[in-house]
């Protein structure tokens, strides 16, 4: 007897992303290919699956660099609340958490209310829930 999954397990939700990182993320994941190589080809997965629209186009409840995001995740059902950012810029203190980090990864494209599962470093398979999404300043 098999076990049917449920949709949410099968279904990836869309991703959207700004036209204008284009280059920089894909160059990112193809210079991390050997030293973060799971994040990398993860990194790769999401855009090559992923919509691009012009800056001037992209919706303010998609996650993007620098959007203000709260989510929740796996078994801490309170909310998260994080700032997406480029590697340089990342800073956990100041809640700026890396595109090139598992979360980070899963979390670039997605819109408010979509759900995903993901896995962190530990490989743990989690639930991700994006509640909201503020564009960048």
């Amino acid at each position: 007897m098999s076990q049917t999954k449920s949709p949410m397990q099968n279904a990836l939700p869309p991703v959207t992303f700004d036209r204008l990182h284009e280059t920089r993320l894909r160059d990112l994941a193809f210079s991390t290919s050997r030293t973060l190589s799971d994040i990398s080809e993860r990194l790769l997965e999401e855009l090559d699956r992923g919509n691009f629209v012009a800056h001037e186009e992209m919706p303010e409840n998609i996650i993007n660099i620098g959007s203000d995001i709260t989510f929740t995740s796996g078994s801490i059902r309170h909310p998260q609340n994080v700032i997406l950012s480029f590697p340089e810029d990342a800073d956990i203190a100041a809640r700026r958490i890396s595109v090139l980090t598992p979360i980070g990864v899963a979390l670039i494209g997605l819109s408010a209310g979509s759900h995903m599962q993901w896995q962190n470093r530990a490989g743990e398979t989690r639930l991700l829930t994006v509640h909201n999404v503020k564009p960048a300043d």
